[in-house]
């Protein structure tokens, strides 16, 4: 029983503790009622932080606001600011008596002190005294060390004299533990002066957690002792070394300690290169804001990783920060909180709107492009409920989105379960997938966008330097001057410039998203240098610098190491362009070449030597400097031990102003050899952002209810609508150790996604870097991000840590450019071998060399690496690909395409191919993405497992690999994992934080996107799962083991599994329709006895028992279970079993079969080759008739040279023309045909080859639709299918006038390959 007098105590403690909370409350309360004072009011029970910012030339009215707001809201304290205020009360730092708050410091925890020769009074005075006196922590920045004086006319001047509150006198020495002692001096107009670094000794403290060396563009202070010590009284955490040291300052030390702390008589912390463009780096805020939690003793609360110090709104700071006389005052307290505009230049999206006309895209006339219908047409009746597209989706989340809508959603698990709901309506072969939606509008179904065109890539702000491929290799356009579109096209594979353009753009071709056809520079062209470069001697480009809005080129002639920048002077017709060379340690001789010359003039003028030549009707003027040239222009740069740089002038012009550009040139000439030496700082980043704004958007959690499985899809916004008009088309997806995401998009850019926690409340984007070619995967390794960008393989580094790419580096020389519509690469294996794939086939990439892994391929857009460096790649289905498949790639073993030039024979062919690891059925996957290796102890039974990424069908897939006794190579089994993305996917990878599995994607052609692009996570809600976790086919059944038990009732009872198998079969056509195994003509699946059932293992092994199994390119299990706590489980497994396993005996009542022990253990892949016979031309006919050459390519065009154009233009009706295809597509490329029909005839003929193109007769006619006698009769003439390299010839008779139309019907051609012309 507990005594009264306790019970008294305990009353008056609560009301004691009650009073002094009503108390606190309305202090606060008082707080926020003041006029002079910032203040945002945090969580109870956390920190009370003040902060005095009175300064009039660094900006600390713009960084300590910045501060305070980060403590308030990630860390819940209460933050106050008082500042020096004119008698109006607005802020005006040049007010020497004004600040005010120093009534607060009773209260506070934690003074914040950046001022400067503030005026203390004997009342001020006292007040902080006694809060130095009371042994509470102090954090000071930059001016602090001087941060106080008094007037000397005041009435207590005598007074604050005898404290020792002179300007910087013992009170600051003593508060700071130094002198100021001076400063080496600059401003950030001169760019970085100071390079700050940790101290070695200091690595692990808390404050510098997460903190890497950055610049800084304010000059070093200089710290002296503390009056009558021979020594610091502090320990330095970082240090500054001057980057520029001003003649005037050369007696000053090179290096001082930047960031000090000291724990007695309190804890303190001082830092003093703190401007307010300083805290644009993240190192800097997280210093100042880990400094603010150890003075509080708080540093439990700073992760391994540092602080979050992402800004929550623009941090926009003028370019001068200096208030001087005149310059108005900085507006009232009350006001630096008061909340911020919501930004309405960009945009976040979740789920995009069902109705794709409402939907917000920059993509969104590319949703204009149905494929063949404004209106999908209705269905007819059908003999089955599995093949009825308007049934089967009513679990989807995406039933009522427009693609989804004609979509035949689900079908093999429908019919699966159907069968065991009917198992009287089972027949020996059962209907074949019919096609995407039903076959309703062909091959490519509804809204396939094969056809689509956008120009949204020409209207996106990409910076200054922008990379492009333009059909010979990659190339850079460098704007010179923005303003007057003044661009440099610079050649990197050469390393040399190659043409100067005013008012120029990257032209990208708007066909599939600019990604299939090569980009051109566009506008006035200045000069042209052709054949200028180093010649013969060995070259090694390095990469780029980014540096403010220019570059500065890398690289090695010979053993040289050498940067080169550009600049251009001067305007309109005498604007000219300069080149610097510099080799920062010296050079062995180097031969340049300006061209092969005739007729060149040289000239002295000074120290500079030019060099002219007629180009056309203008003169090309080169001034060169430091560097020996003869007149056929040939350069001879002598070897230098030590830096040295060299330059070269271009102009080109009239003759008349020649003279006065010579002028200009030569009296240029000290400002010319100022450049180069300034190189060096160029590389070591950018003073500022470029891309300072940070996008902020919450995302979506997904409801578990709405899964039958323990994986749900989650849904991190993305900033469709953007600032820089973006696409948001994602195209890969890397993490570094602390969870932050990097994402790349299809058209350059790189962004970092932060704030990615379990709730994804305030996720954030911050663009790192844009203007790349086409990055489609990115992979980080030991603090380095890599891209497979279409061009080369890079490296991105942040040099300064401003969360900006400072320097893109070429890693491996050997990279071929492809300018085909895709490729994928960047992943890496445990040796640091990096993997690519194009059309060209899949590339290792190791020590500057290139290994072929496979020949061409039919177009794939996924690599991946597994977790035994096994390489995979996902090539889509085509011609010689049956299905869209997994490729395993063995050494000394490849998947092979056919070349009809040299393969003519069925047993050639059959020599020839190689298998998939795993055939994907088109009703699961229409067209692959890449990968997810999943390494994760987070992500439940799947965490050591390979999923497939879907770009078609917008969903993933679990993999299985298993190699039978016998076989001669690794077979696999697909498992559809529950729900559906908002894009086709491309890339995976798990966080190394959360352990769950995030997903990148976008819109394009052929996929069930509703979205321009997604970034989803898979996140395991951690209940059990029933997803096969390996699986053996065996001569008389099917394997397969689980994570969890099954429940043997429901497994023992054979009427709830369905098998059925079926093969493709492998052909010059497009793809390849579903064949039954034991009728191999005939389209159709078998539907195979389950004889018996049975769990072994505890239930966690289930064998099927099937005796009349086949090896089959597709063995399909459905089953309709329950787990051991009776919960139920669908099985959906597609497994390739093209090698059976002898018969599997360990279960009861095991019988041996006659049938199975006669049974086929392997299966060859069947191949068939289809298409019209090409029909010689006779030689009278060719004697009459007129032969029009055209080239067809990778890019779908014909192309016609002049003179084929003009005949093309010229025929007459009667005339006979040889039509000569000439296919220059690459090895690997796709087929293709040519007819000549009505130009009024093209939809129908097109959206009819559309919907037959994936019949059996469609193939055999080559795709021309001679098979329908109604459309066959609109044909007036064709060819057979020409493949990549290939050449046909066909005649056509223009026996009727009127508009024509030469058209490709190869499937998904006709709306793009496509040329007109009329007979007269």
């Amino acid at each position: 029983m507990i005594q009264p007098r306790l019970l008294l105590l305990l009353a008056f403690l609560i009301l004691c503790d009650q009073g002094a909370a009503r108390e606190h409350t309305a202090f606060f309360d008082t707080l926020e009622k003041r006029a002079d004072l910032s203040i945002l009011r945090g969580k109870t029970g956390q920190p009370y932080v003040h902060f005095f910012a009175a300064e009039a030339e660094y900006g600390a009215f713009y960084s300590m606001p910045m501060l305070a707001e980060m403590l308030n809201k990630r860390h819940g304290f209460t933050v106050s600011i008082s500042y020096s205020l004119d008698r109006e009360g607005n802020i005006d730092s040049r007010v020497k008596e004004g600040l005010t708050g120093f009534d607060l410091l009773e209260r506070a925890d934690l003074l914040v002190v950046f001022t400067r020769s503030k005026y203390l009074t004997k009342e001020t005075a006292t007040q902080f005294q006694k809060y130095l006196d009371s042994g509470k922590p102090l954090v000071g920045f930059r001016t602090a060390n001087h941060g106080f004086n008094f007037s000397k006319e005041a009435p207590n001047a005598d007074y604050l004299r005898t404290q020792g509150w002179t300007h910087k006198g013992p009170q600051l020495c003593r508060m700071w533990k130094h002198k100021f002692g001076g400063h080496h001096g600059g401003s950030p107009k001169d760019g970085m002066l100071t390079d700050i670094y940790p101290d070695a000794q200091q690595t692990g403290h808390p404050i510098l957690r997460g903190v890497k060396p950055y610049p800084d563009p304010r000059h070093l202070y200089i710290l002296l002792n503390e009056p009558g010590k021979d020594r610091y009284d502090f320990t330095a955490l970082m240090h500054g070394k001057a980057r520029k040291i001003f003649d005037h300052k050369k007696h000053l030390p090179e290096v001082q300690p930047t960031v000090i702390f000291s724990e007695q008589p309190r804890r303190t912390v001082y830092s003093s290169t703190c401007g307010a463009d300083t805290f644009k780096n993240p190192n800097a805020r997280r210093l100042a804001l880990q400094g603010i939690l150890w003075a509080l003793r708080l540093e439990d609360r700073i992760p391994k990783s540092g602080v979050d110090v992402d800004f929550f709104r623009d941090y926009q700071i003028p370019e001068d920060t200096h208030l001087r006389e005149g310059d108005p005052h900085r507006g009232r307290p009350a006001e630096v909180f008061a909340s911020a505009t919501p930004a309405d230049d960009y945009q976040m999206v979740l789920m995009p709107a069902a109705d794709k006309s409402k939907r917000l895209a920059l993509l969104a006339e590319t949703h204009l492009i149905k494929g063949g219908s404004e209106t999908p047409a209705q269905q007819p009746a059908v003999a089955y409920p599995y093949l009825n597209i308007y049934q089967g989706k009513e679990a989807s989340l995406y039933r009522k989105h427009t693609e989804y809508q004609p979509k035949l959603h689900q079908f093999y698990a429908r019919q699966g379960r159907f069968y065991l709901e009917n198992p009287d309506r089972r027949k020996a072969i059962v209907p074949a997938y019919p096609g995407l939606d039903a076959n309703l509008h062909g091959h490519s179904g509804t809204y396939h966008k094969n056809g689509m065109r956008t120009d949204v890539r020409d209207a996106m702000e990409q910076g200054n330097v922008i990379q492009y491929v333009d059909g010979h290799g990659l190339s850079y356009g460098l704007y010179l001057d923005r303003a007057a579109g003044l661009m440099l096209v610079y050649d990197a594979k050469q390393a040399v410039p190659r043409q100067l353009f005013a008012e120029a753009v990257v032209d990208y071709n708007d066909y599939r998203m600019s990604t299939a056809r090569a980009a051109e520079v566009v506008g006035k062209s200045q000069f042209t240098l052709a054949k200028n470069g180093w010649g013969e001697q060995k070259l090694h480009f390095n990469g780029h610098y980014r540096y403010e809005t220019s570059a500065v080129f890398s690289y090695n002639v010979e053993q040289s190491h050498l940067l080169e920048f550009h600049q251009a002077h001067g305007q309109g017709a005498e604007a000219w362009l300069s080149q610097h060379f510099y080799a920062p340690k010296g050079h062995s001789e180097l031969a340049y070449q300006l061209g092969t010359l005739k007729d060149a003039t040289l000239e002295q003028s000074g120290t500079t030597t030019f060099l002219s030549w007629k180009d056309g009707d203008a003169v090309l003027l080169v001034g060169i400097r430091h560097a020996q040239a003869d007149r056929s222009g040939k350069l001879r740069i002598g070897p230098s031990q030590s830096p040295r740089g060299f330059s070269l002038s271009y102009w080109r012009g009239s003759a008349d102003r020649l003279a006065r550009i010579k002028r200009a040139m030569a009296g240029h000439a000290k400002a010319l050899d100022a450049i180069a030496p300034t190189l060096p700082a160029m590389t070591k980043g950018s003073p500022a952002p470029q891309w300072n704004r940070v996008l902020v958007g919450h995302g979506q959690l997904a409801d578990p209810k709405n899964y039958k499985t323990p994986y749900v899809i989650d849904t991190l916004p993305v900033p469709i609508v953007n600032p820089y008009k973006s696409p948001m088309v994602l195209s890969g997806i890397a993490f570094n150790p602390r969870g932050e995401a990097y994402v790349a998009t299809m058209f350059g850019d790189i962004w970092k996604v932060s704030g990615i926690d379990h709730d994804l409340r305030q996720v954030k984007w911050k663009r790192m870097i844009a203007g790349l070619n086409s990055p489609f995967g990115l992979t980080f390794h030991d603090g380095v991000l890599y891209a497979g960008d279409k061009a080369e393989l890079i490296a991105l580094h942040d040099l300064n840590g401003d969360e900006e790419f400072d320097f893109v580096e070429r890693v491996n020389q050997a990279f071929v450019p492809m300018h085909r519509n895709v490729h994928a690469g960047a992943p890496r294996d445990s040796q640091g071998a990096f993997y690519y794939v194009t059309a060209g086939g899949v590339k290792k990439l190791y020590n500057n060399t290139v290994t072929h892994l496979s020949p061409a391929t039919r177009t794939a857009m996924g690599i991946g690496v597994t977790h035994g460096d096994r390489v995979w790649s996902a090539p889509q289905e085509g011609g010689w690909t049956p299905a869209s498949a997994i490729f395993e790639h063995h050494d000394g073993d490849d998947v092979y395409r056919p070349d009809s030039r040299e393969h003519q024979s069925l047993e050639q062919i059959r020599k020839l191919l190689d298998p998939a690891l795993v055939y994907i059925p088109r009703g699961i996957d229409n067209s692959t993405g890449g990968f997810a290796t999943v390494r994760s102890t987070k992500f439940g039974p799947l965490g050591d497992k390979m999923l497939c990424l879907s770009y078609g069908a917008c969903s993933s897939l679990l993999v299985l690999r298993d190699k039978p006794a016998g076989a001669k190579r690794f077979q696999g089994a697909v498992i559809p994992m529950e729900g559906n993305f908002i894009s086709g996917l491309r890339y995976g990878e798990a966080s190394p934080v959360d352990g769950q599995v995030y997903v990148v994607g976008h819109d394009g052609w052929g996929t069930y996107a509703v979205s321009d692009g997604c970034l989803q996570r898979i996140r395991y809600t951690g209940k059990p799962a029933h997803y096969p976790m390996s699986f053996r086919v065996h001569q008389n059944g099917i394997k397969l083991t689980f994570d969890e038990p099954l429940d043997a009732g429901s497994v023992h009872d054979i009427q709830n599994l369905f098998a059925q198998q079926w093969n493709y079969k492998y052909s010059n056509a497009y793809g390849s329709p579903e064949f039954s195994v034991k009728s191999p003509d005939q389209e159709g699946h078998d539907i195979l006895t389950v004889k018996s059932a049975h769990v072994l293992d505890g239930g966690k092994t289930l064998f099927v028992e099937i005796p009349d199994i086949d090896p089959a390119m597709t063995v399909h299990v459905y089953g309709s279970l329950k787990s051991a706590s009776l919960q139920p489980v669908e099985l959906n497994i597609f497994m390739t079993a093209l090698h059976l396993d002898k018969p599997f005996t360990a279960f009861p009542a095991y019988k041996k079969s006659c049938c199975v022990a006669d049974a086929q253990v392997a299966l060859d892949l069947p191949v068939m080759i289809v298409g019209l016979k090409d029909k010689p031309i006779h030689a009278s006919v060719r004697a009459k008739s007129t032969i029009i050459t055209t080239t067809i390519n990778d890019q779908m065009q014909f192309i016609f040279d002049a003179a084929n154009q003009k005949k093309l233009g010229h025929i007459k009706q009667g005339d006979s023309i040889i039509f000569r295809i000439q296919s220059n597509a690459s090895t690997g490329g796709t087929q293709h045909n040519a007819l000549v029909i009505n130009k009024s005839d093209t939809d129908v003929i097109g959206n009819f080859c559309d919907k037959t193109a994936a019949s059996l007769e469609a193939k055999q006619n080559s795709y021309v639709p001679r098979y329908n006698r109604g459309i066959a009769a609109k044909v007036l003439a064709h060819s057979t299918l020409i493949a990549p390299m290939e050449t046909k010839e066909f005649v056509y008779l223009a026996q009727e006038k009127g508009e024509k139309t030469l058209i490709c019907t190869f499937p998904g051609h006709w709306r793009l390959m496509r040329t007109d012309f009329t007979v007269h």
